[in-house]
């Protein structure tokens, strides 16, 4: 059985999700909105998990995809929304420009 989570992004139609192979410990689940300005409507999931007995977090995000100024401000709400949840592994859509 695999165990999940899910954060709408602008509506329920979509959003981020994580899937985890063991139990999410609880609290299990943390979601939230990164809403900057001018930008399409972002989240993020995080859950606590464990791997091996020890404590893990997870975090799956999707930032935005036309400025580097609306990523880092998300990613700044993101920080400040997760800071507290270590260690962490953050992953998703960076929608990072290569140069």
């Amino acid at each position: 059985k695999m165990h999940h989570a899910f954060s709408p992004a602008e509506d329920d139609t979509f959003g981020n999700a994580i899937m985890w192979r063991t139990p999410i410990r609880e609290p299990a689940v943390k979601t939230g909105k990164l809403k900057v300005e001018g930008a399409f409507r972002r989240s993020f999931c995080l859950i606590s998990a464990s791997v091996h007995g020890a404590p893990l977090s997870v975090c799956n995000v999707h930032l935005d995809h036309l400025r580097e100024g609306r990523r880092l401000e998300q990613l700044q709400k993101l920080r400040a929304a997760v800071a507290a949840d270590p260690p962490l592994v953050l992953l998703g859509d960076f929608n990072s420009l290569y140069r």
